[in-house]
């Protein structure tokens, strides 16, 4: 793992934790942030819009994502 993702992969963590009033490390992965911690699609639209001010990049605001993981990837795709 290069030391980007990870910085890729922590900035997300946190960016998800701040929205839905979790831990950073709570927001694992592969858990289900939907079904875990209730978020919601106001919950993706916020999310998104901060990853975009956050790294300067530009993603899909019909982007569907239920992990940190899916967002990791959509992340890769644009970057």
């Amino acid at each position: 793992m290069t030391v980007a993702l990870e910085t890729v992969r922590s900035t997300l963590r946190s960016i998800v934790a701040e929205q839905l009033c979790i831990s950073p490390d709570e927001a694992s992965d592969h858990d289900s942030l939907s079904e875990r911690y209730q978020m919601d699609s106001l919950d993706q639209a916020e999310i998104i819009i901060a990853i975009e001010c956050d790294l300067a990049i530009e993603l899909d605001l019909d982007l569907s994502f239920d992990t940190v993981s899916q967002l990791i990837e959509a992340v890769e795709a644009v970057a």
